[in-house]
């Protein structure tokens, strides 16, 4: 599938100091990216009460995704607590940034986080 990131989500990213946490982040990318459908990302969870929200979860991160067509978009990668909040808050459905798509279609661009 194709992957997109949008600000907020690398914005999370940066925030995150544990090497682990960020090690395994690649890897579900990766995972992400060699799907064709959503039944084959595992743990793929949709959000209740959200047309085409979903998310994923990384130790106790969460990770905020939306579909759009054959596109998954990274929205955010938050603590469980935090992003829990935010989303009875609306805050992660609101799109007011503009994507970016990391260069490459490696992870060695995302390692730059």
């Amino acid at each position: 599938m194709l992957v997109k990131y949008e600000r907020s989500f690398l914005r999370d990213l940066k925030a995150i100091k544990d090497s682990n946490i960020k090690r395994d982040l690649e890897r579900l990318i990766l995972q992400v990216k060699k799907a064709d459908s959503l039944q084959e990302i595992s743990h793929l969870k949709k959000i209740a009460g959200y047309k085409d929200y979903y998310r994923l979860k990384i130790r106790n991160y969460r990770i905020g995704i939306k579909l759009e067509e054959k596109t998954l978009i990274f929205v955010r990668v938050l603590p469980r607590r935090d992003i829990y909040k935010i989303l009875s808050l609306g805050i992660l459905i609101s799109s007011h940034f503009p994507m970016q798509s990391l260069r490459g279609d490696t992870i060695d661009s995302f390692r730059a986080f």
